[in-house]
């Protein structure tokens, strides 16, 4: 996949989770954004390793904190 399409799905995830927020209640939305960040984290280490394998330098991603409140 190129970097664009990546881009714009990983902004349509992020845009979904903000939208699953706020079917979630109050008292469970840390619990809920702490098990997403797990499971991006996760997702994206799997799409990083076959790079990573092959001897190519390790991609930086900024962090960017997803609105919850």
């Amino acid at each position: 996949m190129n970097a664009t399409c990546m881009s714009k799905m990983l902004e349509a995830k992020r845009l979904e989770v903000e939208a699953f927020a706020e079917l979630v209640p109050p008292e469970v939305r840390r619990i809920a954004a702490a098990g997403v960040r797990v499971c991006a984290d996760t997702a994206l280490s799997v799409l990083e390793a076959p790079a990573e394998e092959q001897g190519a330098p390790q991609r930086t991603r900024a962090a960017r904190p997803i609105t919850i409140d």
